[in-house]
């Protein structure tokens, strides 16, 4: 294997460990706004390309690997609730807001 093929390699797990830490705070603080939401799924499209192209001779082993796969399906799964939960509450909010106008054209 050439030198500058092992350093690429050696560089991309890197880059995967540190988006890992990335991750793993928006995990345990939580995703509260949509400009976190944003920064965190970003986050994870590089996370997710990245382990897709890392080679996992370079990360210790295939433990580490599952590992990491299994931090991508995490913070995957709770960015879809946050979608569902965030959605959901802009509709129960537009459908308020038109009852209410529907209620005020009424008294009049």
């Amino acid at each position: 294997m050439s030198k500058a093929k092992q350093s690429s390699g050696l560089a991309t797990v890197h880059n995967l460990y540190v988006m890992q830490f990335q991750l793993m705070e928006y995990l345990q603080r939580g995703i509260r706004t949509e400009n976190q939401a944003k920064e965190a799924k970003q986050c994870l499209r590089e996370f997710s390309n990245l382990l897709g192209v890392a080679n996992p001779d370079y990360m210790g082993g295939e433990d580490v690997y599952e590992t990491l796969e299994k931090i991508q399906h995490e913070m995957s799964s709770r960015l879809k609730e946050k979608s569902v939960k965030s959605r959901t509450a802009k509709k129960v909010t537009a459908t308020a807001v038109k009852v209410k106008k529907v209620a005020n054209q009424k008294k009049k």
